[in-house]
């Protein structure tokens, strides 16, 4: 069975498209990465100045009873 040129060519644009759509994928993924991480990293900053916000408050209680 002969294949035509057309068909060929739309073999070749399906692959065209196929590796396009991979390439879109990994570059969403990467990108959700990075976002995802950022906002990992926000809420553990805020964390360790909550903690440390506890502990000088807590400094300053001990230091203000002592005097």
């Amino acid at each position: 069975m002969a294949v035509s040129s057309l068909e060929r060519r739309r073999s070749a644009l399906d692959r065209l498209d196929d590796g396009l759509l991979v390439i879109v994928a990994l570059v969403g993924v990467v990108v959700l990465f990075a976002v995802v991480g950022w906002i990992i990293h926000t809420v553990l900053f805020f964390v360790k100045v909550a903690i440390v916000a506890v502990f000088i408050g807590l400094i300053v209680r001990l230091v203000a009873n002592r005097r």
